[in-house]
């Protein structure tokens, strides 16, 4: 069992138990689910895999970085245009100077917010090929009236991200994924909003192995929760390691399912620190 990797975040607890690890060094160990649900008789250097495999592995390592730095108390938004914008380059422009001045007036205090900004933000086609952006910024509960000035293009419209509670099967508890389920396209010729864009100081979720100088608490998170329920589990093969078995602990869910409290880690720590 020693060959076990961990992805904590502030809201998940990701296990990653190897068959095997690769004899290569120069390969890098494998740990994120991006070839869960590819099929097991691709070719492993196809151009249609690779790129099926960086799509699903930025989609995965956005997930976890919205977990590590977002709750769902942060303030949820979209973007629209009054106008059908179908221009990836001048919506990146437009973005770009609401971001810069949402960033300026954070850090002067002209708007009610964490003067430490930080965002996410997806881009979303419709179906008649219209952008628009849902984002997510570190400050609860902000007013977008303070933001409309920034934004000349059309609406600026608050989404309601309601935590989920117990006995309640309603509400979002897993921010990283209820933001990405808008990432509806992954194609190389669009490639700047396509995925994502975020600031710089995002925190990267911890990562540690069991092999490795944080083998005592990869231990004891094992331990603790050898019991929980489990929100994903899923199994596939690695050219390098044979077969992965992966685990996602909610440990929002977890909690709830223990009659113990929220279970949501405190953004004034780092994420592996509250577990042990």
């Amino acid at each position: 069992m020693h060959n076990v990797a961990v992805f904590c975040t502030l809201s998940t607890i990701e296990f990653y138990y190897y068959e095997h690890l690769p004899k290569i060094k120069k390969i890098e160990v494998e740990d994120d689910q991006a070839g869960a649900s590819l099929p097991k008789d691709h070719d492993y250097k196809s151009e249609e895999y690779i790129q099926a495999y960086n799509d699903r592995l930025t989609k995965f390592r956005l997930i976890r970085k919205i977990n590590n730095n977002f709750t769902s108390n942060s303030s949820f938004f979209t973007l629209t245009y009054a106008e059908n914008m179908q221009d990836n380059n001048e919506a990146k422009k437009d973005f770009e100077e609401f971001n810069r001045s949402v960033r300026r007036a954070a850090r002067r205090g002209s708007i009610k917010m964490d003067p430490n900004y930080k965002y996410v933000a997806v881009i979303e086609y419709q179906k008649r090929g219209a952008i628009h952006f849902h984002m997510l910024i570190n400050s609860p509960w902000l007013d977008v009236r303070g933001l409309k000035k920034y934004w000349k293009h059309g609406i600026i419209r608050n989404e309601s991200v309601k935590l989920r509670e117990k006995n309640v099967n309603k509400g979002v508890d897993n921010v990283g994924a209820y933001l990405t389920k808008y990432v509806t396209k992954f194609e190389r010729q669009q490639k700047y909003l396509n995925l994502y864009s975020c600031s710089k100081n995002l925190d990267d979720p911890k990562k540690m192995y069991l092999y490795g100088e944080d083998s005592e608490t990869v231990k004891k998170l094992i331990a603790k929760y050898a019991d929980a329920p489990r929100a994903m589990v899923n199994e596939y093969i690695s050219e390098f390691h044979g077969l992965i078995r992966y685990e996602q602990i909610n440990i929002r869910r977890a909690a709830i399912e223990s009659g113990s409290d929220t279970g949501m880690a405190s953004h004034n720590h780092h994420s592996y620190m509250v577990y042990n």
